[in-house]
């Protein structure tokens, strides 16, 4: 079984924790080079509008790319600091989860495509929904969905457990393409009762996407039925709500 989250955008490069095991290159690196090649062209006021941002994280981020090659790099499971990374209980990982975290997650990226927990990364910000218009693509989802796809196919033939467990954010999970995907995708889903109506809470449903992926990887979860036991942030497995394509958790 392989999980996915999607990529977050706050990031953190310091020694505060330090994988045992070797880190690894991305998969997709020679990909990733030309995205930083192709936006090391931009002005730093061109880069701010094709990422939405400020002034200041305009100027940030232009930075970062121009510099891209020589900064300081970092376990994407390290650096990735966003909502859902941070109820990972890094501190409390051993070796073996790490271990089985490289195994089973993955990671959605605008920029790498598909990352492993120990594969290094450079900070950046470009997330999936970016209009960027390269000789290759004229969005980021074209640029990935073929190989980001297939790289999922390929990876899944491996492993005992062939199913996909979607913990990633819709944004980044549409990036497979179903129709070319040879497994099946199981999502999970968090809701709430307010007012007497099931919803989603964003909020809430990133952290427990966090969680849940953090109890998969302590707990070494390969087998789908387990999922069911999860009760984490006081939701519950409803069988009534959920059917094989998707688990839906309320509380």
């Amino acid at each position: 079984m392989l999980l996915i989250l999607s990529s977050a955008k706050t990031l953190v490069f310091d020694d505060f924790f330090i994988v045992p095991e070797t880190k690894t290159v991305p998969i997709f690196k020679e990909d990733s080079n030309f995205l930083v090649n192709y936006i090391k062209t931009f002005s730093s006021k061109d880069l701010g509008q094709l990422l939405g941002v400020s002034e200041s994280l305009a100027t940030l981020n232009y930075q970062r790319f121009q510099s891209f090659d020589t900064a300081q790099k970092q376990a994407a499971i390290l650096a990735y600091r966003g909502d859902v990374f941070k109820q990972l209980e890094l501190d409390k990982f051993k070796d073996n989860d790490y271990l089985f975290a490289q195994e089973h997650l993955r990671i959605i990226s605008g920029l790498y495509g598909i990352l492993r927990p120990l594969d290094e990364i450079s900070p950046y910000r470009l997330e999936m929904n970016t209009r960027l218009q390269t000789e290759k693509a004229d969005i980021l989802y074209k640029f990935w969905t073929e190989k980001v796809t297939q790289q999922l196919n390929n990876e899944l033939e491996k492993h005992q457990t062939k199913i996909l467990l979607n913990l990633a954010s819709d944004e980044y999970s549409r990036i497979i393409k179903s129709e070319h995907f040879n497994y099946p995708i199981l999502k999970v889903s968090f809701k709430e009762i307010r007012n007497s109506q099931l919803k989603t809470i964003g909020i809430m449903a990133k952290k427990s996407r966090g969680i849940m992926s953090n109890w998969v990887i302590k707990n070494k979860i390969d087998e789908p039925l387990k999922l069911k036991n999860y009760s984490g942030l006081g939701y519950h497995y409803d069988e009534s709500l959920s059917n094989e394509q998707e688990l839906v958790f309320i509380k």
